[in-house]
């Protein structure tokens, strides 16, 4: 079975068809303008098919986009969850580590320091928004189980 083309030849060869048509229709609507005429029947046929083509072609390539984003986003996370190993200084900045759903949560810590500062609920939701299951309710066990998470060691 054959590979599907990559990603950005589709969408090459895509563009190139969108251009070709659009040239053509503009070619047709500046003869039409030129002899101070209405356009054809098959000129407005044709724009109102090229606008629904590339909507429809737009949507398609959006949900590509959608998709990929979506699968980055362990490997996004990963990569900051190393960086973020490297941090031994409080005030050296954190690469902020996305949820499943590809978010950051609103109350990600800027810097390794700004960790030991989370009060006890801002370190619950952070803990709910990366799915896990909450072990311990002192401020300092919620931090314990944030700092895998993030990937920094204990704070």
């Amino acid at each position: 079975m054959a590979q599907p083309a990559p990603i950005h030849v589709v969408l090459g060869n895509m563009a190139t068809v969108f251009t070709d048509a659009a040239a053509s229709f503009q070619a047709a609507k500046s003869a039409a303008q030129a002899e101070d005429a209405a356009a054809p029947a098959w000129a407005k046929k044709m724009e109102a098919d090229l606008k629904k083509t590339m909507e429809e072609a737009m949507e398609r390539v959006e949900g590509e986009v959608k998709k990929l984003r979506g699968e980055l986003v362990p490997y996004r996370a990963a990569a900051a969850r190393s960086h973020n190993k490297g941090i031994i200084n409080d005030d050296e900045a954190l690469l902020e580590v996305p949820a499943t759903n590809g978010e950051v949560p609103p109350d990600f810590p800027k810097t390794r320091g700004a960790v030991k500062a989370l009060t006890g609920q801002q370190l619950k939701n952070l803990l709910e928004a990366y799915g896990v299951n909450e072990i311990m309710r002192e401020t300092q066990g919620r931090r314990m189980q944030l700092g895998p998470v993030i990937g920094i060691k204990q704070a």
